[in-house]
């Protein structure tokens, strides 16, 4: 009996173990990872993501652009405020946290290459925006990466959300960069 009972202590100590390093694994309890973002890193976006929506609620009220471009960019501008990557504490992040954002984004692609489909702007400031395409793109694999990533590790996961929360921020900063140059166009 003794022997039994020390052999079961022994197999929940491995599956808590395996739920603790390896969050994502078929053996774990709770499917989900808690993500610590870099505090510097995070500041540095809310600033650029605050600058950014002040310019741009100047544009709504002078009508710069078009009920289709502005859409959009409210679009992406609600992704990019999403809590784990504006938040200096830990975001918890489930698969079915991954899940939505995969679709989010690829909404957000699809609407974007319609908006690079009417060619409305020259050809350096559609740059910007095949750029921020194919970010979206790169952002999509990363994600996919991330669910099926069943083995790895805590330290890992921190590295893969970590190039993940980057690919957000490069994806908004190549973003405002076309926004900046279409803008520039339209004032013109």
């Amino acid at each position: 009996m003794k022997q039994k009972r020390k052999w079961i202590i022994i197999a929940i100590l491995l599956l808590l173990a395996n739920t603790y390093f390896y969050p994502y694994s078929n053996l774990s309890l709770n499917k989900s990872y808690s993500y610590n973002a870099d505090n510097v890193m995070v500041r540095g976006y809310v600033k650029e993501l605050r600058d950014f929506k002040k310019v741009y609620k100047n544009d709504l009220k002078e009508n710069v652009f078009s009920e289709d471009i502005t859409s959009r960019v409210d679009y992406l501008v609600l992704m990019s405020e999403q809590e784990w990557l504006v938040n200096e504490e830990p975001s918890k992040m489930k698969r079915s946290n991954l899940y939505r954002l995969y679709e989010d984004m690829k909404i957000l692609k699809e609407s974007l290459m319609e908006l690079e489909s009417e060619k409305n702007f020259s050809q350096e400031t559609e740059s910007y925006l095949t750029y921020t395409i194919n970010r979206c793109k790169s952002i999509q694999k990363q994600i996919l990466y991330i669910l099926n990533s069943k083995n790895d590790s805590r330290y890992d996961l921190q590295t893969l959300y970590h190039t993940l929360h980057v690919g957000f921020m490069g994806c908004f900063g190549i973003f405002t960069s076309y926004y900046e140059a279409a803008k520039r166009e339209k004032v013109k």
